[in-house]
């Protein structure tokens, strides 16, 4: 995890880190405890941030895992404020209690209309910036306000409190569960990315164009293998049926009729915009908790990705 939030917000690194390696328990430090609520707000961008990039590479599936556990996890934060912390407060600080207490309705109220929006498919990007803008604002406020409060020394029953609701490490299935499913999106980013490059082959004529979309095609073949390799291990098998289920860049299909025509520069701009995705995906992925020897094989795959988008600009521009 980042430590950009914790050090903007004056966390000590080594109590931010033990706090981020492992559950809060009743018998936490003050600071322990602290850091950890405040590192609460960190994990919850960082979330919004992975399902906004997920909502732009069209991935419903992993957009809506993504939205499943931040909602439960905003609920219970607020809920174990509200409950242990805020009536203490607002006994000193009535002000700015209530203030917290309007953010927290309004958070409320916003999660409930993205929750909506993803039911219906008709999820804005505006709607997951405004409520990762609110909740960013909030925590400025309680990390200068009601965290500070809650370190004194006579409040540590509340602090012990909160930590027995607030099991911030998943158990060890979860986190094989999420692997799997960052994995699934992966290898559709694979599997459209090689059909993908074997529709821009079929449709160019230049002998140059045609090497590139075989070797990349191949690429992405190569890759998905290694991801199916990688579910494997956690005892999943992965197999697509139809034809590119649910499909990533869907503008690779759309564009057909345009390729046909054969345009070099089409062909190359569609690939482009497709790569551009995918990455998007990748770096979604790895900001992920992904096991050590899955991550140095998503890091190779991504840079991959990144080397073929400069190679794919840099063939473009040669054409006229």
């Amino acid at each position: 995890m980042s430590n950009l939030m914790t050090s903007a917000v004056g966390v000590d690194d080594s109590a931010a880190q033990l706090a981020a390696s492992k559950p809060i328990a009743r018998s936490a430090t003050l600071p322990e405890s602290s850091a950890r609520l405040k590192l609460d707000h960190e994990e919850f961008v960082a979330s919004l941030r992975r399902l906004r990039d997920f909502a732009v590479a069209g991935d419903p599936e992993l957009a809506q895992g993504e939205w499943d556990e931040l909602e439960v996890g905003v609920l219970r934060h607020i809920d174990a404020e509200e409950m242990f912390l805020l009536p203490g407060f607002a006994r000193e600080a009535p002000v700015e209690a209530a203030a917290i207490h309007a953010e927290h309705a309004e958070i409320r109220r916003k999660m409930g209309e993205v929750g909506l929006a993803l039911d219906l498919h008709t999820l804005r990007l505006e709607q997951v910036d405004e409520i990762s803008r609110m909740i960013i604002e909030h925590g400025v406020r309680e990390e200068r306000t009601l965290f500070p409060w809650a370190l004194r020394e006579g409040n540590s029953p509340l602090l012990d409190a909160i930590a027995r609701r607030l099991p911030h490490r998943l158990p060890d299935r979860t986190r094989e569960a999420r692997t799997t499913t960052t994995l699934l999106a992966l290898l559709r980013v694979c599997r459209d990315g090689e059909q993908g490059y074997r529709r821009a082959l079929r449709d160019a004529d230049d002998a140059a164009h045609q090497t590139l979309f075989t070797r990349l095609a191949e690429d992405r073949a190569r890759f998905g293998q290694q991801l199916r390799d990688e579910l494997k291990s956690l005892g999943v098998s992965a197999q697509f049926k139809g034809t590119l289920m649910g499909a990533l860049h869907r503008g690779w299909i759309e564009a057909s009729a345009k390729l046909s025509a054969s345009n070099p520069k089409l062909i190359l701009r569609e690939c482009e915009r497709g790569e551009e995705l995918g990455l998007r995906v990748y770096r979604s992925a790895l900001r992920t908790d992904l096991p050590a020897p899955i991550r140095s094989v998503v890091e190779a795959q991504y840079g991959a990705l990144d080397r073929a988008l400069s190679e794919i600009r840099a063939v473009s521009a040669t054409v006229p």
